[in-house]
């Protein structure tokens, strides 16, 4: 124990907030380091405001932009109904590939968001 650590605090949980309480301290040496570390901002990844609207704004418009590209391969296979169509429709998949893989990074961010109260 460190020697400037000599006050005691003692908390009342239920016993779901107590099992919560020991499963996200889990990766820390003990509860009383997972403790400090949530209060004091110790190995908690902050998020700057300023970088996370950024990134959100570049996320959003590379979604807008891949969903332009999509809506305009769906207006040329509909255009071109009788036409063999299948490097366009390979073409659509890669970007609704994209388009997932981005919907997903953005889910992860608000996510991320949401855990930082």
């Amino acid at each position: 124990m460190d020697a400037n650590r000599n006050k005691v605090l003692r908390v009342r949980l239920s016993a779901d907030e107590y099992n919560k309480l020991i499963r996200l301290a889990g990766k820390y040496k003990c509860v009383s380091e997972y403790v400090r570390a949530r209060i004091f901002g110790h190995g908690v990844e902050l998020v700057d405001p300023k970088e996370f609207i950024r990134a959100m704004d570049d996320i959003c418009l590379e979604m807008k932009r891949i969903g332009i590209n999509i809506n305009q391969l769906a207006k040329y296979v509909n255009l071109h109904k009788g036409i063999n169509n299948d490097v366009v429709i390979k073409d659509i998949e890669t970007r609704l590939s994209e388009y997932i893989k981005m919907e997903e990074k953005l889910n992860e961010t608000w996510r991320k968001l949401m855990r930082i109260k």
